[in-house]
């Protein structure tokens, strides 16, 4: 019995040793495959001399990157991908002033904004680069109120003949159902005060109270006219005609995307529809083919995330400095995640910022 334990520890303790070993290695392999694949995400070393500036960025524009403060790396990272506004503005800047660009292609078909303000500022710096005097073009399977936006601020714009010209306005839509719980017989207390505490009354009306729609009038109104103002103007189109496009979106886009496309190319919204191939063409007539590239034929361009890699960091210093603190989400207890102004975190940031003496 002695030599059977003794055989049978021996037996656990060299399968022990090889489970840690396994584990050892896989976590190994993991950690190699992440460098790996973060530095193969890295762009590459390419000189913009000549090149077609191509601005597509994918993932949401917001003022400040932030990641949940334990990942879970077995999981991987969260799936948005963040791009700082401040990033997008030196591009564009650095772009505005660079000589050896050729032009610029925007396609903000994949990009979301953090916020109304965000949106509105990226535009401002799109429309002063257009005046920097380098061709500015546009190009979109589809095109949204933001994406619009954008694209509104280039010489042309073009879409996809399968697209559409999806201009919604702001705003969004609730569901009230109140009908819905009276015939379940569940009955709902409402215990807000006040004619403009709105939150539950999708579960307690059925229709938008007049305090509601008079706070979402004043909210949006506004900004929706900004909205107007930035993309009529670059195309000296009256603002009201994207209201129209907003009150009629449904209508519009209900029979086929073809006949949005042609009343949009009829007013002067886009300058017109081309396919991928057509609209390769046409990049190549205007600024020559990439004589480098030998798998395919295509115009000399270089991707934004490139160019933003090659332009110089701010290294600027200065002994008293402004401590910007960002609050960007729903404000709520815990920490800080994307989308999401976790209180702790927050307060922590106020308290080192007014602790600090410079």
């Amino acid at each position: 019995m002695n030599a059977f334990f003794s055989r049978l520890g021996s037996v656990l303790c060299a399968l022990r040793v090889w489970t840690v070993n396994i584990l050892s290695l896989l976590v190994l392999l993991y950690v190699v495959g992440v460098i790996v694949y973060v530095f193969a995400r890295l762009p590459d070393k390419v000189d913009p001399d000549g090149k077609v500036l191509v601005i597509a960025p994918k993932g949401t524009v917001l003022e400040q990157e932030v990641f949940p403060k334990n990942p879970n790396f077995l999981l991987g990272m969260p799936s948005m991908s963040q791009i700082q506004s401040r990033d997008l503005v030196k591009l564009i800047r650095g772009a505005a002033q660079d000589e050896r660009l050729t032009g610029v292609l925007l396609d903000f078909s994949k990009t979301s904004f953090a916020g109304a303000a965000t949106a509105l500022r990226i535009a401002e710096e799109l429309a002063a680069l257009r005046e920097s005097g380098k061709p500015v073009i546009a190009f979109s399977e589809s095109l949204t109120t933001s994406s619009y936006l954008m694209a509104a601020q280039a010489d042309e714009i073009y879409v996809h003949p399968s697209g559409a010209v999806a201009i919604s306005g702001l705003g969004g839509y609730r569901d009230y159902t109140r009908e819905l719980t009276d015939k379940l017989k569940v009955t709902m207390h409402n215990y807000s005060q006040g004619d403009f505490k709105s939150a539950v009354e999708s579960r307690t009306r059925t229709e938008m109270s007049p305090a509601d729609r008079l706070q979402r009038e004043a909210l949006y109104g506004p900004i929706w006219s900004s909205f107007k103002t930035a993309m009529g103007e670059p195309r000296e189109l009256d603002p009201e005609l994207f209201q129209q496009l907003a009150d009629n979106h449904p209508g519009l886009l209900s029979e086929a995307a073809y006949d949005n496309l042609a009343w949009a190319e009829r007013e002067g919204v886009i300058t017109g529809t081309l396919g991928f191939p057509a609209f390769r063409a046409l990049m190549i007539e205007k600024f020559g083919r990439d004589e480098e590239d030998e798998e395919r034929e295509t115009y000399p361009h270089i991707s934004w995330d490139a160019y933003l890699a090659q332009l110089p960091a701010d290294d600027s210093e200065a002994e008293d400095a402004v401590a910007v603190v960002f609050v960007e989400g729903g404000i709520r207890t815990g920490d800080i995640g994307p989308g999401v102004a976790g209180s702790h975190d927050v307060a922590r940031l106020i308290r080192r910022a007014y602790e600090n003496e410079d």
